[in-house]
């Protein structure tokens, strides 16, 4: 990801603010039966949000 083109662009839109909002989660679990493995899961999240705040022209 390129904040930078993302920034570049909000100014050429005449935004006034910006904000840029990035987030992961990594998650293991493990459950078990009658003394097994019942199921193993790995997950990776990332995500980004963008806020803008118009200009007041």
């Amino acid at each position: 990801m390129n904040k930078q083109k993302w920034i570049a662009r909000a100014l050429e839109m005449g935004v006034e603010g910006l904000e840029i909002y990035e987030g992961r989660s990594a998650e293991r679990s493990v459950s078990w039966f009658d003394g097994q493995m019942d199921s193993f899961v790995t997950s990776d999240v990332k995500g980004t949000s963008l806020r803008a705040k118009p200009s007041r022209s």
